[in-house]
């Protein structure tokens, strides 16, 4: 049955929009469901677009809807809004108290209460003390202030329905008058609450700010430990790095040093060579003079140039001495000789001392000098082997 009234309601309000009791009672019926949003919506909807929000009876209503529900505040909004235009309506101030009477109750007995909310709620308490009192006032002087002219019946509904508004407001006030009086020990009470709730909460505060600030310098600490660590990471890259550097111009000072006496000893060979050359060329070619005072040459054996001498005229140049002379000259190469193998000798162990030494510096880079040191030894290896051969013709020559 609701379903076909709601259906028939809908109808009705398609095919005649301006006309507002099918979405009224459309509105009522969803309200009988417990859809009070749905019912609120409605009778708003009606009351701005049909009443231009002002119709007391739609008014009530909705006020009536948020007192069901509870919302207490929303209820008062709306019935002080129609007394300000009402302000002698005894209804609307009755239900103003009801509605004052309950919240208050409400705020009461919850566990907890702020200062401020109970203080609130006594003012409320003894507005609603106030008009209940003036309804009841008001009933008494009904009688004198009702015209005489009004018609029997309507006189007994308007006593009938202050009788039981009386009825309601002594109930009502009784127990605001009895609520009020414990109102202080309420009041202290939420005051005591409060003060140790405040001593709580600031004993909490204050933990959250000392947990807070450990946390702060904890993530300082953890900060500077890693900045502390960056920083020595980078002081040992920066030291590796000019180690590097070092140990690179190192080697190519003693690189250099060596070129420089490898050089010097070169030409220190070169010019003993030369020197040597030049010597023995003088010393192969042998001049006497001839007993008439004319120079005589001979060969590299000693033979005299002429093969016309004779053996006077070869005493008289007196060839005992030149054998003399060409032992001596072969026991001064053959000292010199060994002097000088002595000397190669000598050179070719600190040439391997070097070259070991260098090993040892080019095992620790050898990624970096690996190439260079190849290359150097073979140079070192080339200067010996050059060496070398230099000495094996020289002794040839000698020997010859």
């Amino acid at each position: 049955m609701v379903e076909e009234a709601m259906e028939i309601y809908r109808v009705v309000g398609e095919h005649h929009p301006n006309i507002p009791h099918s979405i009224i009672n459309i509105a009522h019926i969803l309200a009988s469901k417990g859809q009070v949003a749905n019912a609120l919506k409605l009778y708003e909807k009606t009351l701005e677009k049909i009443y231009r929000g002002k119709n007391e009876q739609i008014e009530l209503w909705i006020a009536r809807l948020h007192y069901q529900s509870k919302n207490y505040d929303a209820c008062q909004k709306v019935l002080k809004k129609m007394i300000y235009r009402n302000p002698e309506d005894i209804v609307l101030k009755f239900n103003l108290a009801l509605c004052l009477q309950s919240k208050s109750v409400e705020v009461l007995n919850k566990d907890y209460r702020e200062v401020k909310e109970t203080k609130k709620t006594i003012e409320d308490l003894n507005l609603a003390k106030k008009i209940f009192s003036g309804l009841i006032q008001k009933h008494e002087d009904l009688g004198k202030t009702l015209p005489s002219t009004l018609k029997a019946e309507l006189l007994a509904t308007l006593k009938e329905k202050h009788s039981r508004i009386l009825k309601i407001s002594d109930e009502r006030l009784f127990f605001i008058k009895d609520t009020l009086q414990n109102s202080e020990r309420y009041l202290q009470h939420d005051i005591e609450m409060e003060q140790k709730l405040k001593g709580k909460h600031e004993e909490n505060l204050r933990r959250i700010r000392e947990i807070q600030e450990f946390e702060h310098q904890k993530n300082l600490e953890r900060l500077r430990i890693e900045e502390e660590e960056q920083r020595i990471r980078n002081e040992k890259a920066e030291q590796n790095a000019k180690l590097v550097e070092d140990m690179a111009r190192e080697w190519e000072e003693q690189e250099r040093k060596k070129r420089e006496e490898e050089m010097a000893k070169a030409s220190t060979r070169e010019k003993k060579d030369k020197k040597g050359k030049a010597k023995r060329k003088q010393d192969d070619f042998i001049v006497q003079d001839r007993p008439d005072g004319s120079e005589m040459s001979f060969d590299f054996a000693g033979v005299p140039e002429s093969p016309e001498l004779s053996l006077e005229g070869a005493e008289n140049l007196g060839l005992g001495g030149l054998d003399d002379l060409k032992k001596e000259h072969n026991r001064k190469k053959e000292k010199k000789r060994k002097k000088d193998k002595k000397r190669e000798k000598k050179d070719k162990h600190k040439k391997k001392s070097r070259l070991k030494r260098m090993h040892r510096d080019e095992d620790a880079d050898e990624d970096v000098w690996g190439d260079q040191k190849q290359e150097k030894e073979s140079e070192h290896d080339g200067q010996e082997v050059e060496e070398s051969q230099n000495e094996v013709k020289r002794q040839k020559f000698e020997d010859e």
